[in-house]
């Protein structure tokens, strides 16, 4: 009981970093505010933490984590290699928050911290390696034409996606999301 009660706190701990460095940044949150949103006691967090940068890392890993499950479901599933990456392009995604991936890569001092670092490229390797995989399905099914680059066009779906963020907010208009996906779709798959 005891050993899943400190287990427990420091899952508190991550989650309130983890949703802090996407609402605030990590420069601007402060040990107090991971203490207020966690209802955690500062004890605890230097129980469980040699300091700010060590909580941001789990915090980071966590949020990349929570990022590859997600997504592992729709690639994990027994469809088509065309389905699949229809899924993944068609999914609801919350434009308000903005994709946990995205929000880290704008963090520069994630991005200026090799540790941290580490963890954002981390994500979007594995985002691009399952594009890869599933666009080489599309590829060998006829989905896709045969001289597709699957490494390219990974990199343009989540260059796309990543701009779909910034282009529905900027515009103030999410209905221009689907648009954006269609035209997407139109250019990957064969007609």
């Amino acid at each position: 009981m005891y050993v899943n009660m400190k287990k427990n706190t420091k899952l508190k701990l991550v989650i309130a970093m983890s949703q802090l460095i996407l609402d605030k940044g990590l420069a601007n949150t402060s040990p107090q505010d991971v203490l207020t949103l966690s209802g955690i006691g500062k004890g605890s967090l230097y129980h469980h933490f040699s300091g700010k940068e060590d909580l941001a890392f789990y915090a980071i890993q966590y949020n990349v984590e929570q990022f590859i499950e997600e997504n592992q479901l729709i690639f994990n599933e027994t469809v088509t290699g065309k389905i699949k990456l229809s899924n993944f392009i068609k999914k609801n995604r919350n434009f308000e928050k903005g994709c946990f991936l995205g929000q880290m890569t704008r963090d520069k001092l994630i991005l200026s911290t090799p540790k941290l670092k580490v963890e954002v490229l981390r994500g979007f390797s594995w985002l691009k390696n399952q594009l890869e995989h599933v666009i080489s399905q599309c590829i060998d099914e006829g989905a896709c034409f045969q001289n597709t680059n699957a490494a390219e066009l990974s990199n343009l779906i989540i260059s796309v996606i990543q701009g779909s963020y910034i282009t529905v907010t900027g515009l103030d208009d999410e209905k221009l999301y689907p648009n954006i996906m269609n035209i997407l779709e139109n250019m990957i798959f064969k007609k």
